[in-house]
This record gives structure tokens, C-alpha cells and sequence, in this order.
């Protein structure tokens, strides 16, 4: 099978972007995404085969790369907020 490549997996689910939000925050259990934003553990997978977030035991957090990630997404989904208010 295939390797989706890091944008399909970033742009195509408004869910794994959600997930790299929360992450930002802080580490985050497997529990506690699954209360917030309903995920299943395969989509856990793919972020980590694509090394967007990394597990140990029973937590998960951004690696680097998604860090950077989240960092240029933030300032786009403001500009967009702002252009949605706008229309």
C-alpha cells in the first residue's frame, strides 16, 4: 500500500488537524482525545507513521515536525476565520 503523503494526511481530515490542536496544548492520553474529538486509534497511526505525533505507554504529543506543522498552520486558520466573518 501506498504512503499517503504529509499534506493528504494534514488537509484532507479537518480531524487530524484538530488533533495536532490539542496537542499543542500539552501531551494528551489516548482517553482523553477520544472524549474530545471522538478518534479512532487508526488515525492515531497514520499521524504517527508520518511522524506528526509520537505515543509512550499511555500518553501522545507532537514530535517536531508537527510542532513546526502546527506553528505555520495556526497563522492560516486565523486568516481564515477572519475571512469566513467577513463573507
Amino acid at each position: 500500500m501506498e504512503k499517503k503523503s504529509l499534506i493528504d494526511v494534514m488537509f484532507k481530515s479537518e480531524l487530524r488537524v484538530n488533533i495536532l490542536l490539542l496537542l499543542y496544548q500539552g501531551e494528551k492520553s489516548l482517553h482523553t482525545l477520544g472524549e474530545k474529538l471522538d478518534i479512532e486509534k487508526r488515525i492515531l497511526k497514520i499521524m504517527e507513521d508520518h511522524y506528526l505525533i509520537k505515543s509512550d505507554l499511555h500518553t501522545y504529543e507532537l514530535t517536531a515536525i508537527g510542532l513546526v506543522l502546527i506553528n505555520k498552520i495556526l497563522p492560516l486558520l486565523d486568516c481564515l476565520g477572519d475571512l469566513e466573518y467577513m463573507l
